[in-house]
């Protein structure tokens, strides 16, 4: 989630569409302290990091389509971050697609609303990458392999080593 808006509002360009799942929108805003204060520090302590990585802030660099997700009972990033987003996006008139979900936590546990999700995403993904332009890339991996090739999404996802990214669909350059 918040990588995801970070990366959308840092790069406005770079990506087609982004989903927002149970986003972070200002670290400084309840985050819990044992999560937020060994990689960050305190607001009072670094005030320009916080300020940097106050993502709500920076949505009028917003530029692509948004859809936002997030469960009611979400206990690590309150669902009052995505209330204030929304808030913020009507505010700028930037269009968005959102779905709440009653009770649900932070992750997605119930077998309704992750069939409900995956649906929304793939229309999403329908309406948003498959039809669009595809961006042609380099991808160099760890190991030094080099692939060339047309990428229609990306999602970052951090293994236990810290290194890694997915890519939903990579087809070779014509």
């Amino acid at each position: 989630g918040y990588l995801t808006l970070q990366a959308v509002v840092t790069t406005p360009t770079l990506f087609r569409c982004a989903i927002d799942v149970a986003g972070v929108v200002d670290w400084s805003m309840g985050s819990p302290a044992g999560y937020t204060t060994p990689r960050m520090g305190s607001p009072m302590s670094q005030p320009e990091v916080f300020a940097q990585a106050k993502v709500i802030d920076h949505m009028n660099k917003l530029q692509v389509p948004l859809m936002i997700l997030h469960g009611t009972n979400d206990r690590n990033v309150s669902f009052g971050d995505s209330v204030r987003l929304f808030d913020v996006l009507l505010k700028l008139g930037k269009p968005f697609e959102s779905q709440i979900y009653p009770g649900e936590i932070h992750f997605f546990r119930r077998d309704h609303v992750l069939r409900d999700a995956w649906r929304r995403i793939d229309d999403f993904f329908e309406r948003t990458v498959k039809n669009g332009q595809p961006i042609d890339v380099v991808i160099e991996a760890l190991s030094g392999m080099r692939v060339r090739g047309k990428v229609y999404a990306i999602d970052p996802m951090v293994n236990q080593s810290g290194r890694s990214i997915v890519i939903r669909a990579l087809l070779p350059n014509d």
